[in-house]
């Protein structure tokens, strides 16, 4: 019989039993519209977010406290590892990322519960019912499944230490971020269930709250997304940051749909239209977070970023179908109140380029997952499992984001509905973004050499990824120039209107700020078609030039972390203007895990390029070492662009709609008599 840490496992188990007791109190409530049951559930909530919070701080305590004799503490901690690592250690497993998980969505569902505490009782309940069968679920897991609590007959004098490719400052907010974005998911899916069990409709009330919850989630799952791609770029030493690897794709799959689910929304606002779809959108949202937790624990692709193989995959994926028939049943009982606005769309129309931007990103969201899921599908008809490399989602999505980049570009620019199209602004505003498209795209192609190699050697020759590349440049370019214009109208309009419009014209320049972000990472991204590096042992005192640059390799020393030896090579960088800097990558061998030696690269960043070097080796008889070198133009932009992103749609969040859907249709429509472009 195992034996559990009394604390964490009693307060996992007293947790399970508030959530089944606040359930059947939820239901009663609702049943009976009871007020005293509906408080009993309620507290129920806090009592069980309450009792997580002590089960994770006792976990963080036995990490900070070398307690190895908890099994989880053993396996992913060590006495010499810094206290930064030791806290990240907490979700670094199975366990402890599942109480992580558990715990956020109980504290996101108490400010959940506060906060809906004046709805209508029934709403209430059934809001507090979804919220505690949420939270139940991840502490039966937690219980019976994987508990981190689990204690070994005997205390090991040390540990086995984290896996050195998470020992990097990136891994300690990466994972919390993505899990604040998963758990938020969860709210929405709630607030939805309860406006649709309760036949209060999908009204302005509901819209604002679902956007808001999803808004707050998308920025964190964001921020982990790019945190991710950031740690990949510096931690595996391949000079990349998205590799299209399984559990990579899997984070990306409800950002699609909950990107989609911002657009859509405004459609709902102004014009009364697509409630099915936003349904269906929260709801894909909250299951795919489940499906990327299901791919990356259950064993079933191979990742670098995976866990091991487990049976934890059956657990998501039962819950996941018993989820999707419940909701299914739900919209099917409740279809008629998702009737829309009767008319025909208009083609140039806000809502029809929003609308055929979500299409998009449900397109790109059906490549990447099937591209993902390819090893089982292929296993069904073939003996070995295929798998799909970047070239299967270069060739899938790069065609659909030249649209996209298109889309982003005009719809800000129409207006709602039927109003007629400002025909100046529109000219001037689309006029000067075709204009840096062009410009910035034949400057590429010139000065990257490849009109030359097209002219003499025709295209096979000059090949399909620089042009690509320099279209991509040219699209971000143009795109931050059609939203810097826009954004300057609507400012000077915003000094000439009312208050409330006022405020809307700020959502506006938010949003646009927002489409500028994305450009500008995209532009980042762009860079990496035009991205030289090589792969060269060198001896001390000699040189290689790369890019414009001069590598010389200086001198080689062992140096002593915490908890690793590391052999670093000093390498100056000699950049065309004469001005040197020198550059420290390392090979790390780990005292816990010495067959893992893992590279920490020394990178120099400036707003034209990176340059990137990793030491591969170090042969001691010659002193030669072995460099991964490269530079790579315009990755800042990566950053920059997704900070920017993630500011401007935090301004958005900040930035309230009306709760009045009238009163925002008519400040749309003055707009549009004006010849304006509407509000967002």
């Amino acid at each position: 019989m195992n034996e559990y840490d009394l604390l964490g496992n009693w307060s996992l188990l007293l947790a399970l039993l508030v959530c089944g007791l606040g359930a059947a109190a939820a239901v009663l409530a609702a049943w009976k519209k009871s007020s005293p049951l509906l408080d009993t559930s309620r507290s129920a909530v806090y009592g069980a977010a309450l009792l997580l919070t002590l089960a994770s701080i006792r976990l963080l305590l036995a990490f900070l406290n070398n307690e190895f004799r908890v099994e989880y503490v053993a396996s992913y901690s060590e006495r010499a590892m810094p206290v930064g690592y030791k806290i990240a250690a907490f979700w670094a497993g199975q366990n402890g990322s599942l109480l992580l998980w558990a715990w956020l969505v109980g504290v996101l569902a108490s400010l959940a519960a506060w906060w809906s505490r004046r709805d209508p009782g029934r709403q209430q309940a059934v809001l507090l019912g979804v919220l505690l069968v949420a939270i139940g679920y991840f502490l039966a897991l937690l219980r019976w499944a994987m508990n981190p609590f689990e204690l070994l007959p005997q205390s090991p004098m040390d540990g086995n230490g984290m896996n050195p490719l998470l020992q990097d400052m990136a891994m300690i907010l990466h994972p919390p971020l993505l899990f604040v974005g998963y758990a938020g998911y969860t709210v929405p899916l709630a607030l939805t269930a309860a406006a649709l069990a309760c036949g209060g409709g999908l009204d302005v009330r509901w819209l604002n709250r679902v956007r808001q919850w999803n808004l707050a989630s998308w920025i964190f799952l964001t921020a982990g997304i790019v945190l991710g791609a950031q740690w990949a770029y510096i931690e595996l030493g391949w000079g990349g940051y998205w590799g299209w690897d399984p559990v990579e794709n899997a984070s990306l799959l409800p950002w699609f749909t909950s990107t989609a689910l911002l657009h859509t929304l405004i459609i709902q606002r102004y014009r009364d239209r697509m409630k099915w779809w936003n349904t269906i959108l929260i709801a894909l949202s909250f299951l795919l977070c489940l499906f990327a937790t299901y791919l990356t624990r259950s064993g079933v692709i191979a990742s670098v970023h995976a866990f091991g193989q487990s049976n934890l995959g059956w657990f998501f994926l039962g819950f996941m179908g018993v989820a999707l028939l419940a909701w299914g049943a739900l919209l099917g009982w409740r279809h008629e109140m998702h009737r829309a606005r009767a008319g025909a769309w208009r083609l140039w129309s806000r809502e029809s380029f929003v609308w055929a931007g979500a299409a998009l990103l449900m397109l790109m969201l059906l490549g990447v997952l099937v591209g993902t899921m390819y090893p089982l599908i292929s296993a069904l008809f073939t003996k070995t499992p295929i798998t799909q490399g970047p070239s299967f989602y270069n060739t899938l999505i790069v065609p659909m984001g030249f649209v996209m980049a298109a889309v982003m570009a005009v719809a800000p620019l129409l207006p709602f509905g039927k109003a007629a199209l400002p025909p100046r602004r529109l000219a001037v505003t689309l006029g000067a973004g075709v204009v840096a498209l062009l410009i910035v795209a034949a400057v590429t192609l010139t000065q990257t050499g490849y009109l030359a190699a097209l002219t003499r050697h025709g295209f096979k020759t000059a090949g399909w990824d620089r042009l690509s590349g320099a279209l991509w440049l040219g699209g971000a370019a143009g795109i931050v120039t059609v939203a810097i214009v826009a954004a300057v109208w609507e400012l000077v309009l915003a000094t000439m209107l009312g208050e409330a419009a006022f405020r809307a014209r700020l959502r506006r320049v938010g949003a646009l700020s927002a489409h500028v972000g994305l450009a500008l990472a995209v532009l980042g991204l762009a860079g990496s078609a035009f991205a030289v590096k090589s792969d060269t042992s060198v001896e001390q005192g000699q040189s290689i030039s790369l890019g414009g640059y001069t590598l010389r390799y200086d001198a080689v020393r062992m140096v002593r972390g915490a908890n690793y030896a590391a052999l670093e090579a000093d390498i100056a960088l000699i950049s065309p203007d004469g001005s040197t800097r020198t550059l420290r990558p390392q090979k790390r061998i780990y005292h816990k895990h010495p067959d893992k030696p893992n590279s920490e690269v020394d990178v120099r960043s400036t707003p034209k390029d990176d340059v990137y070097v990793s030491l591969l080796g170090w042969d001691p008889d010659t002193r030669q070492i072995g460099i991964h070198a490269m530079v790579h133009p315009l990755v800042i932009w990566i950053w920059l662009g997704s900070a920017l992103l993630m500011l401007a749609a935090l301004g958005c969040l900040l930035v309230v709609p009306p709760a009045s859907p009238g009163a925002t249709t008519g400040e749309a429509e003055q707009a549009q008599s004006k010849d304006l472009p509407s509000a967002s």
